[in-house]
Formats: structure tokens, sequence, C-alpha cells
């Protein structure tokens, strides 16, 4: 009868062990699912995302302007625009320029009768404003990164 007891005791042990183990697996399983669905959203959304810089110009010292074309499918909120990175200077040294709606750093414009978003197609037109006039160079460079790290440059004289 002891080893009856002995069996039963095993039994459950390992029923117990099967059912924990499983759930385990669930739940990385779960996890694993998760992860692959949210990579999938941020390569997708990175895939749809195309920007490309049609024109720049200096200004003057201190002023610089670009026009950016949303060549892709995705449609870019003002959020999305503002957490986008600009990059310019001239051949020796290129510097992030902070987004900043007035003064010095970079704004845009959209270039549609809809400026509550930028669809495939719009233009936007970027003022880079810099705080100290930029010194003459034969050739500058201006660099713009999306939110979602999706990036354009442009050399111009």
């Amino acid at each position: 009868m002891s080893s009856t007891v002995s069996e039963g005791i095993m039994l459950i042990a390992v029923v117990v062990a099967a059912v924990t183990l499983s759930q385990s697996f669930l739940q990385s399983m779960n996890i694993i699912q998760t992860k692959a669905g949210e990579t999938s959203k941020i390569i997708g959304d990175k895939i749809s995302t195309g920007v490309k810089i049609i024109y720049g110009y200096k200004v003057n010292d201190t002023s610089i302007k670009i026009w950016v074309k949303n060549t892709g499918d995705s449609i870019l909120f003002p959020s999305n625009i503002a957490d986008s990175d600009v990059f310019f200077g001239d051949e020796n040294r290129i510097e992030r320029v902070n987004y900043n709606v007035r003064g010095v750093g970079w704004n845009y414009v959209i270039l549609s009768e809809d400026t509550s978003r930028w669809r495939q197609g719009e233009t936007i037109e970027i003022l880079i404003t810099l705080g100290a006039p930029s010194a003459s160079a034969s050739e500058y460079y201006v660099s713009f990164v999306t939110h979602n790290g999706v990036k354009t440059n442009l050399n111009f004289n």
C-alpha cells in the first residue's frame, strides 16, 4: 500500500511539473509573439516612410532653407516631424540643429492646404537658423532624419 501512495505522490508531482513547464512555455511563446508583432510594426513603419531633400541653399550667414518631399506611403504628423533630426555644416564641421519653433534652431512649414499632416507627395520647407554665422565653405551638408530613422541628405554650394 505504501508503494501505491508513493506512486500516487510521484504521479501528482509529475503532473504539477508538467503543468508548470507548459505554463512557462506558453508565457514565453506569448512574449515572443508580442515582441515579433511590435518588431513587425516598427519595420513596416520604417519601410513605408520615405523622404528626399529636393533643394537647399544658404539664405545668408545665419539662415539656410531646405525643401523635403514625403516620398513614402506614411502620413507624418507634426509631432513626428518635430521629433526628426536635422544636421548641418560644412565639410569640416557638421552639427545637430535642435528643433525650435522660433529663434535659433530649425522649424518647418507644410506646403499644402492641410497643414495638420504631411502626406505622400507633399513638401515641407525647413528654415535652419544658426546662432552664429557659418563659415564660408565651398560645400555645405544638410541631413534630415525622420523620427523612425529614415535619412536623406544633400550637399550644396
